[in-house]
Formats: C-alpha cells, structure tokens, sequence
C-alpha cells in the first residue's frame, strides 16, 4: 500500500501545480487551452487540495474520512458531460451554454412535436 505521506505528497504538488499553472493542467488534461473560467476554477480546486493535504497532515490519519467525504461532494458536483472534441464539439462551456431542455426545431428548421403539443415554458 501507498504510504500516506507519498499521498499527500502527491496531492500538495498536484494543488501547487494547479494553483500556479492552471492552463498548463487543463491543456495536458483536456487536450485544448482552457477559457479564464476554467482557468479560475483550476486554481480554486488547486487551493482546496492544498488545503486538504495540510489538514490531513496535521490531524494524520484520522482526517483520512473528512477527506474522503470532501473528494465524494467534489465528485458529485462535476457535471456529467460527454467528453469534449478539440473543437469544443459535444460539451457546454461558459462561452456555450447547455441547449434548453424543451423541444426545439430539428437541424433542418422542422418542429416535431406531436401534434397539438405546446412547448415547455
């Protein structure tokens, strides 16, 4: 097993990466430059982690639960969507947003709504 201090070795250097070259990480990670939200937002994520390491190391182990706990609600709050191409093809940025959940016209201007059906509003 990984020693717990590797771990948080690990975690720290991954925060300060994060924290001082967010655009590098995004870049190697998604495969394309990030937008200034992303960018932000990596740095935010590399404040937490460091944050975390130095919790972890100084409670030790026993912060082991809070820490798992936080990397869960992390987790959870990621939007689930498709990976994007290296155009930005197939996921939503803050530059593009999500296409509305009613129905909307076809690629080639037709509306299939059922008959009679109104739209969501």
């Amino acid at each position: 097993m990984i020693e717990h201090r590797v771990l948080l070795g690990v975690r720290a250097a991954y925060g300060s990466l994060l924290l001082v070259r967010p655009s590098f990480v995004c870049t190697v990670l998604a495969g394309r430059p990030p937008d200034t939200v992303t960018c932000a937002t990596a740095g935010a994520l590399g404040v937490r982690h460091l944050a975390q390491a130095a919790l972890t190391a100084r409670l030790g182990p026993r912060a082991a639960p809070a820490g798992v706990a936080t990397d869960l609600a992390h987790a959870l709050s990621v939007p689930c969507s498709p990976p994007s191409s290296p155009t930005g093809a197939g996921s939503a940025s803050p530059t593009q947003p999500l296409p509305p959940l009613s129905a909307s016209p076809t690629p080639n201007g037709s509306d299939e709504r059922p008959h009679g059906a109104r739209p969501v509003t």
